[in-house]
């Protein structure tokens, strides 16, 4: 019985499966016929490292900005973090740049190998090349100008010029990137210029005060006096040759800064942060052992080496460490959300500068550095507000801007 019935279901198989062959008849979805295997569509697994992917955030343009913006203020609040531990420990500049440079190239050398990345690939084009070059030498000295300005001139004055870069970078994208520059940026360009002339304060528009002798010596023997146990900061800022050489460091670096960020953005913005990061890290050090020529303190590269205690090298090291990844972060960030946008978040550790220099370093700014701070800052978040302000104005005034 059991026999009979089994071929009167297949021989009603069979024919259900004719009809359909000679009047075309489609399976109902997840129907099988004859044992046939279901046509259930299978489900897209997306592999783990897929995310975060270049091309997973451009699937994703919002957590694309929040990382990017996020990314941005990580290295610059690592970047005031170092300069503050550098300027209150005496750490030597030229010191940090060469173990930083060391284990930044090491440690992405090796990273770079394991993921089957390429640090210099027949595919990509000979300018590219030396666009890669020319970012990791720009991105060496930047560091390297600005952490020496750090030293040299008080921690809020040094960020004010560093974090300037929005200025520059508003200039080199006109010129190599081809934004548009219109009179609403030159007239907040012009604002930021006259804000950095009041934090320098030259002698030819400000008049020098009459400070007393001793404070010249504390000035300038400052780092090598934290270095042998004296940590008295001078309540009056010298504006005399030292510091506007540090000011002239740093704001050398903001350019040079401005620069890179605009060839990261543009000619190099498909290129792996890493590998970006990795050239930084061999110019780094190779630049390094140039400035050892004029830096008389370093002990890096000379037979003090030994006299380095090790909380010294723990700071070194960690500080190295957080330093590769504000950089790594701000190469990513660029390649992320537009330069200008980068260079204004950046901008926000003026202010965390400035608290940092009068709460822990017991060094009060004047009413002109104060002033022309503001007037920096203002500026910085004007430039970036351009777009959001300008779209709400009538039509014949934003033809005018």
């Amino acid at each position: 019985m059991a026999f009979v019935c089994s071929e009167t279901v297949i021989t009603s198989h069979l024919h259900l499966q004719e009809d359909i062959e000679q009047n075309g008849y489609q399976p109902l979805p997840g129907s099988s016929i004859a044992g046939s295997e279901s046509d259930v569509p299978e489900i897209e697994v997306v592999p783990s490292e897929a995310l975060f992917s270049r091309a997973w955030l451009e699937a994703r343009p919002r957590i694309k900005v929040t990382l990017g913006v996020v990314l941005a203020l990580l290295s610059g609040l690592i970047f005031t973090f170092n300069g503050s531990v550098m300027k209150g420990y005496g750490i030597d500049p030229v010191d940090f740049l060469a173990v930083r440079g060391a284990v930044q190239f090491g440690v992405l050398y090796l990273v770079c190998r394991a993921r089957g990345i390429h640090l210099w690939s027949d595919e990509i084009g000979t300018k590219t090349k030396l666009m890669m070059i020319l970012q990791g030498i720009m991105g060496g000295i930047g560091v390297i100008t600005g952490l020496m300005s750090i030293m040299m001139i008080p921690l809020g004055d040094a960020l004010t010029f560093i974090f300037s870069s929005p200025v520059f970078t508003c200039i080199c994208s006109r010129i190599f990137l081809k934004h548009r520059l219109g009179l609403w940026k030159l007239v907040f360009i012009g604002s930021l210029v006259v804000g950095i002339v009041f934090v320098i304060q030259p002698p030819v528009l400000f008049p020098e005060p009459d400070i007393p002798p001793h404070l010249f010596h504390d000035k300038r023997d400052g780092d090598q006096g934290k270095r042998d146990g004296d940590h008295d900061d001078p309540d009056v800022v010298v504006h005399d040759l030292y510091y506007y050489m540090g000011a002239l460091l740093a704001v050398s670096g903001a350019i040079i800064c401005s620069f890179n960020n605009v060839c990261v953005s543009g000619t190099l913005k498909h290129i792996n942060s890493m590998v970006l990061v990795g050239y930084v890290g061999a110019a780094s050090f190779v630049i390094s052992i140039m400035c050892t020529s004029f830096d008389k303190k370093q002990r890096i590269f000379s037979t003090q080496i030994v006299d380095i205690a090790a909380w010294e090298w723990a700071l070194i090291i960690g500080m190295s460490i957080l330093g590769i990844f504000a950089y790594f972060s701000v190469t990513k960030a660029l390649q992320l959300i537009d330069p200008t946008v980068v260079s204004v978040l950046r901008s926000t550790e003026i202010l965390l500068g400035f608290f940092i220099q009068v709460v822990f370093m017991h060094q009060l700014p004047d009413a002109f550095a104060i002033v022309g701070a503001s007037i920096v800052f203002l500026s910085i978040i004007m430039i970036a507000l351009e777009a959001n302000i300008v779209r709400r104005l009538p039509q014949y005034v934003q033809e005018w801007l």
